[in-house]
């Protein structure tokens, strides 16, 4: 960083508090969310899709206008 830019603030410091007001379950909050984003990795095996033939199909990005799908 060069002197006189602006330091980057810690989102956690918005979304858990800060100082006397911090969330009392900082702690928890962010292990639980660490050990189910892991077990999600670890229990499911992820990769591109294959065609009949074996080769690997092209992701598309598609996009609707609906809030919960």
């Amino acid at each position: 960083m060069k002197t006189g830019e602006p330091v980057p603030m810690d989102p956690r410091a918005y979304y858990f508090g800060y100082g006397r007001r911090a969330c009392p379950g900082l702690h928890l909050g962010q292990w639980s969310a660490w050990i189910a984003m892991v077990s999600i990795l670890a229990t499911f095996n992820l990769r591109k899709h294959k065609d009949s033939e074996g080769r690997e199909t092209p992701l598309k990005a598609e996009f609707g206008s609906e809030f919960i799908r």
